[in-house]
């Protein structure tokens, strides 16, 4: 199986949501999250990672905690960096529409598979 090219983990912060850089001197946001149970997250410890949303028809780049990291002991699976709360107020509200879509899915599989 070809091995993946990661992201590069260096360069000026971005706001996952909006993708404005983020001034050194500027507070950061973040969000966290846990990872779906059987979820495998290991190849892209300690980096960037892109996720693809459905509802934004792009991918935003999510940082992978570290297997030792004090994120990941705390149960901290990836972290987004925020410029703004209004940033992560839209990137939350995206990601539980997309969990939500996730559920339906999996639900109209189901019901499909048995009827």
């Amino acid at each position: 199986m070809a091995k993946r090219k990661k992201q590069p983990t260096m360069g000026p912060p971005r706001c996952a949501w909006c993708g404005r850089r983020i001034p050194d001197d500027h507070e950061v946001y973040g969000l966290s999250g846990k990872a779906a149970k059987g979820m495998d997250l290991t190849e892209w410890e300690g980096s960037i990672m892109p996720l693809e949303l459905v509802s934004k028809e792009e991918s935003i780049p999510v940082i992978v905690t570290a297997a030792n990291s004090q994120a990941k002991k705390d149960g901290k699976d990836f972290i987004f960096m925020l410029c703004s709360e209004e940033c992560g107020a839209m990137l939350k509200t995206a990601l539980e529409g997309e969990k939500s879509l996730i559920e339906e899915i999996v639900s109209f599989q189901m019901r499909s598979q048995f009827n």
